[in-house]
Formats: structure tokens, C-alpha cells, sequence
């Protein structure tokens, strides 16, 4: 009988850590959706055929390059924490890269450091961690399209919505000029 109550005992243990570990997943996101500062990151054009993978939009973004002091200190695969700024018309970009990560700031996120850009050497690319938009995958084409087609006209702002928090994120979503790119999928659904 004692067993049974310790073989009980356990199970309940153990169902309730499962049940508490996706539980705090959730709740962590939220935290960073309401208490993160939210910043705009401009998205660049990437190759429309290789935009697509699976059940996502591939994300590429105009900020996605910090200028460094000394260049020749970093390597391609280097983890590193950027600090977050924004511009003058809103948008975010990289202020700047360290190997240390920031104690007091919460606009920070971890990246990979990519390569120095030919152009300029004093630049390094690097690679944000919110590169992917999921969206459902029977309509992940038509976005697809509608996001490619738009973000390639100079005359629309496309860019990606992020609350940052404490070096955590969470993608809240794709805009063109302020409209949400599933608010535009639906729209051309309706007509």
C-alpha cells in the first residue's frame, strides 16, 4: 500500500511539472508582449524564391549591421548581445555589439555574428533572432506574396513589430505602412 502512495505520489509530482513548464513558457511571452518596450525593425528584400520555407516567411531587416571599433576582435558564428536604439522616424536598429552581456538595459538581444560587410569593413552583419514570421499554412503562400510584392515597393514601410524585455523577445507581427500583413490577407480573401 505504501508503495502505491509513493508510486502516486511521484506520478502527480511529475504531472505537475509538465503541466507547469509549457505554463510558464506562455507566460513568460506574455510578460515580454505587455511589459517589453515594442520596436519597429524596417524588413529588407530577400530573395523572393527562397522566401518561403515550411510555415514561415523568411524576415530580413534593413538594421541587420552594427559598425564595431575593432573588427578583427570578431568572428563569424559569435554570439553577442546588440543594444537596441531608434531613429528618428521610429524604427529600431543595432546601437551597438558586445560580448558582455548588458546588466541594467532592456533593449538588448542576443545574436550571431555573420560577417563584415565588403563595403565596409568596419561593419559587421549579424543575424537577429526573429528572422522567422510563422502564419498558418494553408495561407502562408497568398502572405507570402502579398508580403514580397509590397515589401518591394520603395513606397511602403514594411517592417516587423518586436517587444523586447531583459534580452527576450516576441515577434508580435508583420506591418505594411501600419496594417497588420494578416489584416491584408484577409482583406483580399474578402474581395
Amino acid at each position: 500500500m505504501r508503495l502505491i502512495q509513493n508510486n502516486l505520489g511521484v506520478f502527480i509530482a511529475v504531472a505537475l511539472i509538465q503541466l507547469a513548464v509549457p505554463a510558464w513558457m506562455i507566460v513568460r511571452q506574455e510578460i515580454i508582449l505587455t511589459n517589453g518596450t515594442v520596436y519597429r525593425f524596417k524588413t529588407a528584400p530577400v530573395d523572393p524564391y527562397d522566401a518561403f520555407r515550411g510555415r514561415y516567411i523568411a524576415l530580413n531587416f534593413e538594421s541587420s549591421n552594427v559598425k564595431v571599433q575593432t573588427p578583427s576582435l570578431w568572428n563569424s558564428g559569435d554570439r553577442a548581445f546588440a543594444a537596441i536604439a531608434v531613429d528618428s522616424l521610429g524604427f529600431a536598429y543595432i546601437q551597438s555589439l558586445s560580448k558582455e552581456q548588458p546588466g541594467d538595459s532592456e533593449s538588448y538581444v542576443s545574436v550571431m555574428v555573420q560577417y563584415p560587410l565588403p563595403e565596409d569593413t568596419s561593419r559587421l552583419a549579424v543575424q537577429l533572432p526573429f528572422n522567422k514570421f510563422f502564419v498558418e499554412e494553408s495561407k502562408a503562400p497568398q502572405i507570402e506574396k502579398l508580403y514580397n510584392e509590397m515589401r518591394m515597393d520603395s513606397s511602403k514601410n514594411t517592417y516587423a513589430e518586436v517587444s523586447i524585455r531583459a534580452g527576450k523577445f516576441a515577434l508580435k507581427g508583420v506591418f505594411v505602412d501600419g496594417k497588420s500583413i494578416l489584416d491584408i490577407a484577409r482583406e483580399t480573401d474578402a474581395q
